[in-house]
Order: structure tokens, then C-alpha cells, then sequence
């Protein structure tokens, strides 16, 4: 491979033996590089793995000794590790290069690529994205932040990488070049991490680096580049001045109707502006949307993410469990409740992760019908409407709203949309997910 000799001779340290760190170990055994793996958990993932991929090699979970951290060229560090820990300041300090893997990829890959980032909405876009792409005849695949790590990918035989990243992976990211790229959305999320919304919002438009094609959501600033390097810009949303333009049931195109939202599987306005985003993205590869339309509108979306589990009678249960923030349970709301009908029952909660949660007290005392909260932070939430039902478990927030949707005859949605991660509760918020399928398929 190529520019592969920038890590050879190298003494590299990789902190955090999670999925993207396995992924760095595997792919530098591979081609003979020696990494040293450091984790500050005792009971650290994937230990086994590490052991028998490594088994010449340095393994140190727990306390983590400084002294001998720093004795190395290049730090990778994963993205669940902040920046900000003492071990890697005294890296920074000691002028060692840190990186990600992401960035490594960058380094090495010689292959087109379309990035996505936001607080909402960017799995079902990279995915929505990439079965676009293939449609249309390019050999494409989806990687990053959507759970297959980049490194695992960059060797493959293919035209078109589909990257999902999060905030944390572009910190550590600053070489990736991309054909087009976007910022979706930026709503209240992991402000544990950040300074505040501006510096999340900063963190996200690092995407727009190297792009030649920027996409942005004109109805929200902190998605708009900031650089001058850019060679087009395009706006997708419902402003007149959008490129890509949501006009009652039509979306256009510089000005020009290409599609009905009627036409398309996803559902709610937030998806209607997934779609768009799409179009935009795949523009400068595709510039006729007919190329891949079939697909575009028989997508039918991605588990947890506003996924119909059931109807029973004039009920339909709806899992957007990967709503982890207030940003997409907004969005999810909004886009499925737009008059008085249907009655929305909404089940909400989690651990916030410190963001504020009064963002949703307009829409849940105007759009739903009746709340149920649960987990760390659901009386923060309960509080934020009057007669809400605060319950103990997922499984009794199941059966409350099984009892409040037969109380009257009328079209009604049950939506778990936490607004909340699952973490206090469940190992992820699909675990979560899946559990509300097994109560909704019990009933």
C-alpha cells in the first residue's frame, strides 16, 4: 500500500482496546508494524482478541504509567477517549504526533470519498447514501462512525467510501479529502465533551477541511462552512434560498420538482431532509437523480431509527431508540405529529449526558398527548410537562402506554424517542431498542 512507509519504523501506541483500537492493532499486525495497546479499564473489550493478535506485544490495562506512555512516535487514540486526559496532554506536550484512525485512513487512502457528520440523522444518510451509489453503479461502502471501522475498509476493491463521523473522530482528523461532505444538523449532544453548542457545533465543521463539494442545512447556522477553501456549497432545507428545497410535498431541485414525499418510504420532515441531503451529496458524482431514484425512494430505513415495530388496532409503536439526544427526539416529533391527529404517546429518558433538556418543553406541551419518563434523568424530563406518568422500566412504560392508547378510539402513536442515551439502563440504545420490539411484540 501506498504512503504506508509514513508508519513503518515507528514506535506506535494505540489508547483504547475498543472496536476502532482493535481495528488499528489488526490492521498495522497486518502489515508488520509493531503497536504497543494501552486501555485504563482493568476488564478493557476485546482483551482476548488483543492477546492472540498480539501475543509479542505489550498489553497494559489499568493505572497508566506516564512515564512509559510517552516512550512512543505516534498516538492513536480511539474516539471514546477525550483529548483532554493528562496522559495525552504529556503526549501533546511532548511534541508526539496524535492521531485517529480516521486520520490514518485519510493518510493512506487513494479512493473517492463522501463524509457525514451531525447530531442527527447521519447513519440513515450514509447508509441511504451508499445503497444510492451502488444503484447507481458505483462499487460503494459504508464505514466509520456507522460501527464498521475505516481501517477495516481501506484496502477494499471498491469506487466510492461512504463515511459516517462523529465529533470525536474529527478531532483527531484533519487530512481526510472528500468529493462532498455536510454538518446535517447540530443539536445539544455530549456537552459532557465540549465547552458549549458553538464549540460542538466548531468541532463538526472540521468535515469541511478539505472539500470540494460542502452540504449544509440552511435552517441551521452552526451547520454552515466557515472556510473559504470550499469550491461549491450547496443548501438543502425549506428556505427559498435552498438548492435543495422541501416545498409542501415537493422536493426541488433548483427550483425544479424531482420528487413527491409521497413517493418515499421514509416518513416524517426530518427524513424529507435526509433525503435531500442525500441528493446533494451525491451530486457531484451523480448529477441525474434518476440514476439511483429507485433506491432513494424504496429506502426503508435504518432499526432504531423511527422503525414501525407494530400496529395493533389504531396503534402504531414506533422505536427511534437512537435518539439519543433532544435534537433527534425534536425532529422525530415534529416530523410525525403535524396537526392534532394522531395522539402521540411519547416515552422518554435516559442519561442526558449533561445537555440541556428544556429545549423540548414547547413541543412536548404542544405536539404530545400524554409523557411517560423513566432512567437517570426522566423526572428532569417529566418535569417539562404537566401529568406525566414517571415509571420505573422500559417494560412498564410498554404496558402504561398499551393502557393510555385504548382509552380512546382514535388514531394514536406510542413513540420511544428518548432524548436520553441508554447507558444508565442498557449497554447501548440498541439493546434498548430491541427490548421495546420484545415488550411491543409480547403484547
Amino acid at each position: 500500500m501506498k504512503n504506508l512507509a509514513q508508519f513503518q519504523q515507528k514506535r506506535i501506541t494505540i489508547l483504547g482496546a475498543g472496536l476502532s483500537g482493535l481495528s488499528c492493532a489488526r490492521f498495522f499486525t497486518k502489515h508488520g508494524i509493531t503497536c504497543r495497546v494501552f486501555d485504563s479499564r482493568v476488564q478493557a473489550p476485546n482483551q482476548d482478541e488483543l492477546k492472540a493478535l498480539l501475543p509479542e506485544t505489550e498489553l497494559f490495562f489499568g493505572d497508566i504509567d506516564v512515564a512509559q506512555f510517552i516512550q512512543t512516535d505516534i498516538l492513536v487514540v480511539s474516539p471514546g477517549v477525550s483529548l483532554l486526559q493528562p496522559e495525552i496532554q504529556s503526549c501533546m506536550h511532548a511534541g508526539i504526533e496524535v492521531l485517529g484512525d480516521v486520520e490514518i485512513f485519510a493518510r493512506l487512502n487513494e479512493k473517492p470519498v463522501i463524509a457525514i457528520t451531525g447530531s442527527n440523522g447521519k447513519s440513515t444518510v450514509t447508509q441511504l447514501v451508499t445503497d444510492c451509489a451502488n444503484a447507481a453503479g458505483k462499487k460503494a461502502v459504508a464505514a466509520g462512525n456507522i460501527g464498521i471501522p475505516v481501517l477495516d475498509v481501506v484496502e477494499q476493491d471498491v469506487d466510492l467510501f461512504v463515511l459516517e463521523l462523529s465529533s470525536f473522530q474529527l478531532e483527531t482528523t484533519s487530512s481526510l479529502v472528500c468529493v462532498s461532505t455536510s454538518v446535517l444538523n447540530v443539536s445539544d449532544d455530549h456537552m459532557e465533551r465540549y465547552d458549549d453548542l458553538a464549540h460542538y457545533a466548531q468541532v463538526k465543521r472540521r468535515i469541511y477541511k478539505n472539500a470540494q463539494t460542502a452540504v449544509y442545512f440552511c435552517e441551521d447556522q452552526f451547520t454552515k462552512p466557515d472556510t473559504d477553501t470550499i469550491q461549491k456549497r450547496l443548501s438543502f432545507g425549506g428556505g427559498r434560498e435552498a438548492q435543495y428545497q422541501l416545498a409542501g410535498r415537493e422536493i426541488k431541485v433548483a427550483g425544479e420538482s424531482v420528487l413527491n414525499t409521497e413517493e418515499i418510504r421514509l416518513q416524517g420532515k426530518h427524513n424529507y431532509e435526509n433525503v435531500m441531503a442525500c441528493m446533494a451529496l451525491l451530486s457531484p458524482l451523480f448529477p441525474n437523480p434518476s440514476q439511483y431514484m429507485n433506491a432513494l425512494v424504496n429506502f426503508a430505513g435504518l432499526p432504531h431509527r423511527c422503525q414501525l415495530i407494530r400496529q395493533i388496532r389504531h396503534t402504531r409503536w414506533i422505536n427511534d431508540s437512537k435518539a439519543t439526544n433532544v435534537g433527534a427526539t425534536l425532529a422525530a416529533i415534529q416530523g410525525l405529529k403535524q396537526g392534532e391527529s394522531p395522539k402521540l404517546i411519547l416515552i422518554a429518558g435516559g442519561d442526558a449526558k449533561g445537555a440541556d433538556l428544556i429545549a423540548l418543553q414547547p413541543v412536548l406541551q404542544s405536539r404530545v398527548n400524554e409523557l411517560i419518563t423513566l432512567g437517570k434523568d426522566g423526572h428532569a424530563i417529566a418535569t417539562l410537562k404537566s401529568n406525566s406518568h414517571p415509571v420505573q422500566d422500559l417494560k412498564s412504560a410498554v404496558s402504561l402506554a398499551r393502557e393510555l392508547s385504548m382509552r380512546e378510539e382514535t388514531d394514536c402513536i406510542v413513540l420511544l424517542s428518548p432524548a436520553c442515551s441508554s447507558l444508565d439502563m442498557f449497554t447501548n440504545f440498541e439493546a434498548r431498542g430491541e427490548a421495546f420490539c420484545q415488550y411491543v411484540e409480547a403484547l
